[in-house]
């Protein structure tokens, strides 16, 4: 259905307040509607460790999950998936597209 992406700090799954802020549109329109289901995809950039950046995609894309559902989002509307730095949004090796590249995407999809 649509498609938003939600940006972090370097080696951080602390949510930004712009980021709060994407994410409460979210779960404001899941309470409205909810005839869709959220799929999450944590990211990161290619600096660190394979091992350490699963994890902390993994950790990016619960803590999305826990704030949607902490704003009345059910966890059975939510799927977290976590891919490490194996999906660049960017593939270039700079500052710029490793901002890009931290980042949860917040897939709505069809029920």
């Amino acid at each position: 259905v649509s498609e938003r992406t939600v940006l972090f700090a370097t080696d951080s799954d602390r949510l930004s307040r712009s980021t709060r802020r994407i994410l409460e549109g979210i779960a404001r329109d899941y309470r409205k509607h909810r005839n869709f289901r959220i799929v999450l995809g944590g990211h990161t950039d290619e600096r660190g460790e394979a091992d350490y950046n699963m994890d902390l995609s993994r950790r990016r894309s619960l803590m999305v999950a826990r704030y949607l559902g902490s704003r009345g989002v059910p966890r059975r509307a939510i799927e977290s998936r976590y891919f490490g730095e194996t999906y660049p949004e960017n593939p270039q090796s700079n500052q710029q597209a490793w901002a890009r590249n931290r980042r949860v995407t917040v897939w709505l999809a069809n029920q």
